[in-house]
């Protein structure tokens, strides 16, 4: 399964005598919040046997950012 993660980045110009910039960031890390999950406990002897307790990949995350260039 393919992880997706979008970001969306803008410019905005500052007025002054030197040339700056202020960049707005947004972006996303598994956007559709896929899991993956592991082999499950293969151990009989085990009382978890045959259950998957967790997964491989992170939860949905969203960053916002603000950066000043000059």
């Amino acid at each position: 399964m393919t992880n997706f993660g979008p970001s969306l980045f803008r410019d905005f110009p500052l007025s002054g005598r030197e040339k700056m910039e202020l960049q707005f960031r947004a972006e996303a890390f598994n956007a559709f919040n896929h899991a993956d999950f592991p082999i499950p406990v293969q151990n009989p002897s085990r009382s978890n046997f045959g259950v998957v307790a967790a997964t491989q990949r992170r939860a949905r995350q969203f960053q916002l950012g603000l950066k000043s260039i000059f």
